[in-house]
């Protein structure tokens, strides 16, 4: 069998991507829970939060949450947004189900964003919710995770 090399080395000795190469995965922080949460109102709601501190200020956020929910009421739309800080702040994504014409009409939600907060400072970022009427949040779903991951990416 033929020895590969690169650079004069062979691939056993390579332990890590030449400098400039960004992507790389440098922390993972992850929190799932599985309680439930209502709103009889629109406004929206915080859910969940969880927060990271980037190693560099050229350094990115890849945020992923995963998780349920139903609304009460024909025509009602469901929003799930993030936020990077809490509900009052800066809202940096949002997904929606629109409910047609059923009552409690449930619906799996995928929400994902690449945020570049340009700071070595602890970040949190914060699941909200709401709706265009009455929102029940992951009610009469059993053992359904939520899940908010946080991963730093090398700038």
């Amino acid at each position: 069998m033929a020895i590969i090399t690169l650079n004069n080395n062979s691939i056993s000795n390579i332990t890590s991507l030449p400098t400039g190469v960004g992507g790389k995965v440098l922390q993972v922080q992850s929190s799932s829970i599985t309680s439930t949460a209502s709103s009889s109102t629109t406004s929206i709601v915080s859910f969940m939060n969880l927060s990271i501190t980037p190693s560099s200020t050229s350094n990115k956020v890849f945020c992923i949450y995963q998780g349920t929910g139903y609304a009460n009421g024909h025509n009602n739309t469901l929003l799930i947004r993030l936020y990077r800080g809490t509900i009052s702040d800066t809202q940096i994504a949002q997904t929606a189900n629109a409910d047609g014409n059923n009552d409690y009409e449930g619906y799996a939600f995928g929400l994902s964003k690449l945020d570049s907060p340009s700071t070595t400072s602890a970040q949190q970022y914060t699941i909200g919710f709401g709706a265009t009427q009455n929102l029940f949040h992951n009610m009469g779903f059993s053992s359904n995770n939520h899940t908010l991951t946080l991963m730093e990416i090398a700038g």
